[in-house]
This record gives C-alpha cells, structure tokens and sequence, in this order.
C-alpha cells in the first residue's frame, strides 16, 4: 500500500477572502490623516443611501478633517442618479465595490479594509437605511471613548417608520449595558416580544485591529457582536447616551433591501 502525505499548500490564494473588493475611488489627500472612519454598505438603496450619506458629510468631524467615509456597494444593479453622484464625488468619500451577499460580510468586509489604513484608528457604523441624528454625533460618540482610552462606545438611537419618526427613544444606559445581569434582562425581554426596546447595536464605534467580526449568520449579527462586547469586554466599553447617535429605520422595505 503507497501511504500519502497530505501538505499544506505553499501559498494560499486571496480570491475567495477578498470577495472581489475593488477601489474605485478614494478620498483625497487632506483627510489621509483621518483618525475615524464612518463605514456605510449598501446594495440597491438609492434614496437611503443619499439620507445617509448627507448626515455623514455633514458631522463636525467631516469638517474637520478627523473623520472620513468609505462607502462599500454590495454588487448593485442600479444606475446612479446625479445627486447621489455628486455626494460620492466629495473629498472625504472613498467608494468600494464587491461581492459580498449579505449584511454580516459586508460590514466585516469594511473592518477588514479599515484595518489596512494607517491612519485610522475607529471605525463607525452607518447602515444606509439609518442616519446619524446631529451634527455631533459622531464627534460626541468619537470622544466618549477616546477620553475613556475604551476599545468601543455605543450610544442612542431614535426610530422611524413610515417616514415618521417615533417618540420613544432607545437610549443607551450604562447601568443596563454594563451589567451583565440586566443586560441578560434586557436581551431575553427583547427576543421574547415583552419589550419594543431593543439592544443599541448599530450605535457602534469600534477601534481598528481588534480582530472582532461580525458572526457570519442571516440575521442579528450586530446583536451577537455587540452582545459579545459587553459581555467580554465591559470595562472597554463606553456608553454614550447623548447626543442621540443615529435614527434606525423600520421600514419593511428598507429591510428586505438589506437581506439580499
């Protein structure tokens, strides 16, 4: 009998990791320098997108030059009408585009490519569907975990539906969030229907090379990743309840654009 050894290859090949990532344009010189990065992924949410990414270019920290935006388009089949055009020309956008089929390795994805800019050192989480609520949002979230030297912040959010936004705020609360024994509360209310509010998770600033990703499932990857930040890292972890961060949005149909 001939025995076979089974070796590893001599060199691995990137193409199935990369998901075809492409550049197809970058921000400009002055914002090489930026410290935060807002990180926005879409597939086919023309109007979302242009809501977004007019309350990205219009932080504090955009004019500043400490904050910069990367746009990842998940493979779309649209054409893009001019005033979205226009805003992905603005010196502070880089544009990205892949195939990546799903929520999960998207915003993995952009963590990933965060992780190669020098610069960089927080990336902060946009849906398309969501915007930031103020001006100083992001500025806000940005110092509260800097001043705190934590490896993430997570702050509030206000929700719209059906093009209103609703009255009751999902305020982010330290003394739930950090407490492992109301946080599982909280948690098991939620996903048991006993409670509207819901876990802050897309309020999110994470530092950059902490090799934390998303779990790679369906749905309610930004619940685990956030779950999984408080429950192992808590004392890293600073919560920023105002200025409200973010309005989320439950429209049905904005959702189903993100599963596919």
């Amino acid at each position: 009998m001939t025995n076979f050894k089974l070796r590893a290859p001599s060199k691995y090949d990137q193409i199935l990791c990369d998901r075809n990532l492409k550049l197809i344009h970058s921000a400009t010189t002055e914002f090489e320098n930026a410290e935060v990065l807002i990180a926005i992924a879409h597939k086919n949410q023309v109007q979302c997108l242009h809501r977004a990414l007019t309350s990205a270019l219009n932080q504090t920290l955009i004019n500043m030059n400490i904050a910069r935006i990367v746009v990842l388009d998940d493979s779309s089949d649209i054409i893009w009408p001019e005033k979205i055009k226009k805003l992905l020309r603005h010196p502070s956008v880089t544009l990205l585009k892949a195939e990546c089929g799903s929520p999960a390795r998207t915003r993995n994805l952009l963590l990933d490519w965060a992780d190669t800019q020098s610069n960089l050192q927080w990336v902060a989480r946009l849906d398309a569907d969501d915007e930031l609520f103020s001006t100083d949002s992001l500025e806000a979230l940005w110092k509260s975990a800097k001043k705190t030297n934590s490896k993430a912040a997570i702050g509030s959010n206000k929700l719209r539906k059906n093009g209103k936004i609703l009255s009751e705020d999902n305020i982010a609360d330290s003394n739930e969030l950090k407490h492992h024994f109301e946080l599982t509360k909280l948690i098991e209310k939620f996903a048991s229907g006993r409670q509207k509010r819901e876990l802050p998770s897309c309020n999110l600033i994470l530092r950059t090379n902490l090799g934390i990703r998303y779990p790679n499932i369906r749905s309610a990857e930004d619940h685990w990743l956030v779950t999984k930040l408080l429950m192992l890292h808590s004392s890293d972890i600073a919560i920023c309840p105002y200025p409200i961060y973010a309005i989320y949005s439950l429209d049905g149909d904005d959702t189903k654009k993100k599963q596919i």
